[in-house]
């Protein structure tokens, strides 16, 4: 049983078919048929809404269905009441792929093939229940690291997560299988062979900030761990909504210009990527918010157009060398400096200044609240003087990875310069 301490930030704080685009799954709707009236939960206000979708008093809606058999009867009822006591035989869900999925309960055998999928069924707290994994948790062993799920990168591998091993899967025998939605967008549909196999493949993101609650909510559903995927929500929206609460009365001269630079030289995060969230939520101006992006939120930039813009701020994502099994932070000093020293850049007030921070190696799903807590402190340091960004890390941990016993304080390299350096 997980431990919680309490909110630290100087103070206490706080079956497959495609489905109708209404139900994409950045809406707040909780995706799982029985959810008639389409709110972020299945509860007795969904029975009596089926009931009167049934006696005509109500419209259909997309997921009143509960039984998922293309009629509304007296077995939604039934259904709707036996999935909110737990003890449902079926569950219907739309995944993250907008894709209608049926699995059949209790489930007892899980397969992994996504990034975050670890550490979703940690918090869930059924890594008793994985059968497989990426080959990259199990490399993790090999590396002498120091995972926080030790317990999964004991377990057979299917492979890359973007490409599984089809076979390795079928042999585990899953309940179902928890697949990275990027295998569909690079042309792969793993999906298809499992089907056939009837085993259930669902396609989820678990790093997407927007839809991550969402995901882990109807995770919480399908294992059976509704109160420990409510712990988690409770806790990303606790910390959204310190963050939010200190920055909404913001103008925009309050706002400091700051580049967010990627995995290379100018390969920048734009208007509403991934790490534009975390700056807009703690009041910081993307300087390349409005220009033309990826499908993922980036795009490439030169360093005329940075000198240009005279960011105040520079943070730079870094993903090697960095993490929980890293006490070494000589490469991302490295990259510090490159940046520093580039002579297109010399002139702007972030170089002259050395407002330059790196950050990267967090636990996925943990990632948004806990980077966002560092550019908190980069971004508007006097908004947030008694926010402690390593404290947040470690109730997170302390929340959801009680076993790995994982201290911040002594181990791991997640951002630089230190925070003892500030």
């Amino acid at each position: 049983m997980k431990t919680r301490i309490g909110l630290v930030v100087g103070l206490a704080l706080c079956t497959m078919l495609l489905v109708s685009p209404a139900l994409a799954n950045d809406t707040g709707t909780l995706g799982i048929y029985g959810n008639a009236n389409e709110d972020d939960t299945i509860d007795m206000r969904d029975l009596t809404y089926v009931k009167l979708i049934f006696f005509g008093k109500k419209s259909e809606t997309e997921l009143a269905d509960a039984k998922y058999d293309g009629k509304i009867n007296p077995l939604d009822f039934i259904q709707i009441k036996l999935i909110i006591v737990g003890k449902e035989k079926e569950l219907t869900v739309v995944d993250s792929a907008d894709r209608i999925v049926t699995v059949s309960k209790p489930i007892e055998r899980i397969v992994i093939s996504v990034s975050g999928g670890a550490g979703a069924t940690t918090i869930l707290d059924v890594n008793d229940k994985v059968v497989g994994v990426p080959q990259y948790i199990v490399d993790q062993a090999a590396w002498g690291s120091v995972p926080l799920y030790p317990e999964l990168a004991e377990l057979p591998s299917i492979g890359k997560r973007t490409d599984p091993d089809i076979e390795a899967i079928l042999s585990l025998n899953p309940d179902f299988v928890m697949l990275y939605r990027d295998s569909l967008l690079i042309g792969l549909d793993p999906a298809d062979p499992l089907e056939k196999a009837g085993i259930p493949a669902i396609y989820l993101d678990l790093w997407n900030p927007p839809i991550m609650t969402e995901e882990i909510e109807r995770l919480g559903y399908i294992v059976g761990k509704r109160e420990e995927a409510e712990e988690y929500i409770n806790f990303c929206e606790g910390y959204e909504d310190y963050f939010t609460d200190r920055t909404d009365g913001l103008s925009e001269a309050e706002k400091p210009k700051v580049y967010l630079e990627d995995w290379d030289a100018y390969y920048a995060c734009g208007d509403g990527g991934y790490y534009d969230w975390f700056c807009t939520m703690v009041g910081g101006k993307n300087i390349a918010a409005g220009l033309e992006t990826d499908d993922w939120g980036f795009l490439q930039l030169d360093g005329e157009f940075v000198a240009y813009h005279n960011p105040e701020i520079i943070i730079r994502t870094q993903y090697s060398a960095v993490g929980y099994a890293v006490d070494d932070s000589s490469a991302m000093d490295s990259t510090r400096e490159e940046i520093l020293s580039r002579p297109e850049l010399d002139a702007i007030s972030a170089v002259k200044k050395e407002k330059c921070y790196l950050h990267g190696g967090f636990e996925q799903l943990g990632q948004h609240i806990l980077t966002t807590a560092y550019f908190a402190k980069w971004i508007q340091p006097d908004l947030f003087d008694d926010l402690d960004p390593q404290a947040v890390h470690q109730e997170y941990l302390n929340t959801f990875f009680s076993d790995a016993d994982f201290s911040v304080y002594e181990h791991g390299t997640f951002v630089y310069p230190p925070p003892e350096e500030w």
